[in-house]
């Protein structure tokens, strides 16, 4: 038996969630003057990304064209990365969201958030995320 932490209503609407961005992916690359474009629904994809481990760091890379520095939100806690990225169109109280992006990330080590480097060149985000230094084992003396 399988023991879930969510309920099936609570999955039931991320296969929902997940439909609709499908959907609306599909409906934009086919009709990209359609009536999503017209109604001015904003861009949700998912940025491909590569992960790089190694014994002391690992590296993170995400395609993310049109996204300047100024768009892109980069969170680290513990051993998971956050990237979430969102362009505006306007100014002010009537700017809306055109495109808009999150990608989550668990690496198998706790990251050291203050050594974390980030730099985004021609589309590409780059992020050198160190393994957090842990305390080394040592021998107790028993007195």
């Amino acid at each position: 038996m399988v023991w879930l932490n969510r309920t099936p209503f609570e999955l039931l609407s991320d296969i929902d969630r997940l439909a609709a961005a499908t959907v609306g992916r599909m409906a934009r690359v086919a009709w990209p003057d359609g009536p999503l474009a017209q109604a001015g629904a904003p861009s949700v994809d998912a940025p491909r990304a590569n992960v790089h481990l190694a014994a002391d760091e690992a590296g993170l890379e995400l395609l993310v064209p049109g996204y300047g520095p100024e768009h892109v939100e980069v969170t680290v806690e513990r051993d998971r990365v956050t990237v979430k990225g969102a362009r505006k169109e306007g100014e002010g109280e009537d700017a809306r969201v055109v495109a808009s992006f999150e990608r989550r990330f668990k690496l198998p080590f706790e990251i050291d958030a203050d050594a974390v480097q980030a730099k985004l060149e021609l589309g590409v985000l780059r992020l050198a995320l160190p393994r957090a230094a842990r305390a080394s084992a040592r021998r107790v003396e028993v007195q």
